[in-house]
């Protein structure tokens, strides 16, 4: 490739370096000029650009991106057209990507002007997500460089990591996925030939055969000086290899391990025992239950089978048995008390019921109290997995990556968990160490949560003060706030805005707190930044904010209850009513979304942080449409009062 300054008049054919502005016209960097593009260079006085001038031999960025990212793609993947030089492997299933880090690492030693860059090992991924991108750095690469590194890459786990590598790492003797419409597998990968179109020309056709058919000429001198069709490529040469030298070492190559790759999720259909004491509560046994609930799915799988049994090795015995039975693989078993030793409860239990403990323990925190075992007598059968106590949380552990290679479909040893320390080290650990015996039931403080009822709208689609207007002998409002007051919600906060004075008037005599809003007019967000800014200095500490709407009267504090109870800032951190499968009102936010609640702006609400953040969303059922009824207009107010449903702050 010739690189550099470039006469105006000499430049039909080449490769702009750099964004240029002629006149009216913005020529953008990587683009062909054109017999037009030059006219349009003199009339504003330009008479020389800096241009790539690709030579024989040489291939141009986006053919030798899409041919690099053919041979490092492997199944369960998907190439994106191939744009500036870049192509971006894209996963065509949700699963598991697989990355062989010695084989990256050899192919971006290979030489600078390739790069290859992938999610970390062991990353769970959607279908559609990135999780590789090729980039070659300038406008063109020789295309012998080009033929060695896609032979490398096609070459596999050969020259890489072995299948113990880590729990990323892509498996050099595990069964590849079966191929899936749109995956790139062995079979379906492209000759040499095919890889390395070696003209220029052949993406431009549009553009550079424009000689075929115009007599200028300025396209003959074009043609004879700028394509660079190579139609033998056994005649290029290389000091280090030789084209034909490259389709031999490609013939005795496999692409059994590609670089990246996606494990799709198999549908694993799981077992959980969870073991108690006589005072464990009922409550943490749900909320362990469904956070491992929560887990599979995001992993394709589900919980198919749940047991409650006494922290006892008989009994955790012989409800290993029963899920191994019913075919459940694998089987998760969380204590009411951490496994401390090889001889500890469940340990105890894997061994009563024919099973091994492969592992107890691994270098990852959070997560280091984890067991590998296996059932059977020759350890061939459902996969068991100790749980460790910070899995009752959906915060991110050691246990995932352990859980998510198993819905994989991959096998887990002790060999790959213990090469998980560079990097386990997931948070700083502030918590004293386990002691045996320690119990994870401990009471827990009830989550504190304020109540923000807005209550500042100027009812334009009402035509009057819709909160003022009486209802059963009391203020609309009323109804919402004292539902609010009657139920654990503490405190009270209701912001005003339009007829401020007269809202708070109507509340007279209620334990609240008025938070006035300024600017009610700039939207519904304006309130809800002030009742949680009002919330926040009233309570500090709070966990979260449970934020009711002025004009829902139906909406009783039993039903408020229920969505203060199925809070946890954790594993329920954002908490929706619904009613026949449609969502309504109040919503009940975790602290951890405060700052995000008073970023927004204008008339939406939250509805999009509500997409933004669904995986951690608790639909709460309720058999009354009360979450879905307001009132906003004449008709809406006059079909309440007519209604034969009795109206009440507390069921």
């Amino acid at each position: 490739m010739r690189f550099g300054p470039l006469p105006v008049d000499q430049a039909l054919g080449a490769i702009l370096v750099h964004t240029t502005r002629a006149n009216d016209v913005v020529l953008k960097k990587g683009r062909v000029l054109r017999l037009e593009d030059l006219a349009a260079l003199t009339a504003a006085k330009i008479d020389q650009v800096i241009c790539a001038v690709l030579e024989a031999g040489d291939v141009h960025e986006d053919r030798a991106a899409h041919a690099l990212a053919m041979a490092v793609a492997g199944p369960g993947c998907t190439l994106e057209p191939a744009k500036t030089g870049r192509c971006n492997v894209m996963a065509s299933e949700a699963g598991l990507c697989l990355v062989d880090p010695a084989l990256l690492t050899r192919l971006n030693s290979l030489d600078e002007r390739i790069t290859v860059a992938s999610l970390a090992p062991g990353s769970p991924v959607r279908a559609g997500e990135m999780v590789a991108t090729v980039k070659i750095i300038p406008f063109c690469v020789p295309a012998e460089v080009l033929a060695a590194a896609v032979a490398l890459a096609r070459a596999g786990a050969g020259a890489g990591a072995s299948a113990d590598a880590g729990a990323g790492a892509a498996p050099s003797a595990e069964p590849s996925a079966e191929p899936r419409p749109g995956n790139i597998t062995s079979d379906t990968a492209p000759s040499i030939d095919e890889l390395l179109p070696l003209s220029v020309t052949d993406k431009y056709s549009d553009i550079l055969h424009i000689s075929h058919s115009d007599d200028d000429p300025r396209n003959d001198r074009y043609m004879s000086t700028h394509d660079v069709r190579i139609t033998d490529v056994d005649h290029i040469h290389s000091t280090d290899v030789r084209m034909a030298d490259t389709k031999s070492l490609l013939a005795q190559t496999s692409a059994a391990a590609p670089a990246v790759c996606v494990r799709r999720w198999l549908g694993r259909r799981a077992g959980l025992i969870l073991t108690r004491f006589a005072d464990t509560r009922g409550e943490l046994l749900q909320r362990a239950a469904t956070a491992q609930r929560t887990r599979l799915q995001r992993c394709g799988g589900q919980l198919a089978e749940e047991r409650v049994v006494a922290h006892e090795p008989a009994e955790v015995a012989a409800a290993l048995q029963d899920l191994a039975r019913a075919g459940l693989d694998p089987i998760l078993v969380l204590g009411a008390s951490a496994i401390m030793d090889r001889q500890d409860v469940i340990p105890t239990a894997v061994a009563q019921a024919q099973g091994q403990v492969l592992r107890l323990g691994m270098p990852v925190d959070p997560g280091n109290l984890l067991m590998l075992a296996r059932l059977g007598p020759d350890a061939k059968g459902p996969v068991v997995l100790g749980v460790p106590g910070c899995a009752r949380s959906l915060k991110r552990s050691g246990f995932d990556w352990v859980l998510e290679r198993c819905c994989a479909g991959l096998e887990v040893t002790s060999a790959q968990i213990a090469a998980l320390g560079a990097g386990g080290l997931l948070e700083e650990v502030e918590r004293p160490a386990p002691r045996a015996g320690q119990r994870d039931d401990a009471d827990s403080p009830r989550p504190s949560v304020a109540a923000v009822v807005l209550a500042a709208g100027r009812s334009a689609r009402m035509g009057s003060a819709k909160l003022l207007e009486d209802l059963e002998g009391k203020p609309l409002v009323r109804w919402a706030v004292e539902a609010a007051l009657a139920s654990a919600a503490h405190p009270v906060v209701v912001v005003t805005g339009h007829r401020g004075d007269e809202v708070a008037a109507a509340l007279a005599g209620l334990d609240v707190v008025v938070a006035p809003n300024p600017e009610y007019q700039e939207g519904l967000a304006s309130s809800l930044r002030a009742g949680l800014a009002r919330a926040i200095a009233e309570l500090p500490g709070c966990d979260g904010v449970l934020v009711c709407l002025g004009d829902m009267p139906r909406v009783t504090s039993d039903q408020l209850d229920r969505l203060l109870a199925a809070f946890d800032a954790e594993l329920a951190p954002i908490v929706v009513p619904t009613h026949e499968r449609k969502r309504g009102n109040p919503v009940l936010w975790a602290r951890r979304y405060f700052t995000e609640l008073a970023s927004l702006r204008g008339d939406v609400g939250a509805r999009g942080l509500l997409d933004r953040h669904a995986e951690q969303i608790c639909l709460v059922p309720m058999d009354d449409p009360a979450i879905l009824l307001d009132v906003d207009t004449p008709q809406a107010l006059a079909a309440l009062r007519l209604s034969s449903l009795p109206l009440s702050a507390k069921d």
